[in-house]
């Protein structure tokens, strides 16, 4: 399963990684995103991007998960 937290992802969350992520995150040490940015941004952060302000970081991290591209893989007719 996916969280998304300030419009980022983190991928394979269970139950408990979902509770220690929130812990983390309101003692203000969250960690990174499994896709994106190398850090969690802030919701005023992301908002701006998502009002079409580029932060610069579209390139930064891993964009898709697995899971993703072997969807795309499968679709596409491979293995």
């Amino acid at each position: 399963p996916v969280v998304m937290v300030n419009w980022e992802f983190y991928d394979n969350q269970t139950v408990q990684s979902t509770k220690d992520l929130v812990d983390a995150a309101r003692a203000g040490n969250p960690p990174a995103p499994t896709r994106g940015p190398n850090k969690l941004r802030t919701w005023k952060e992301n908002s701006a991007v998502l009002a079409g302000i580029s932060d610069g970081l579209a390139n930064e991290g891993v964009q898709a998960g697995e899971p993703t591209l072997l969807g795309l893989k499968k679709a596409k007719g491979g293995a």
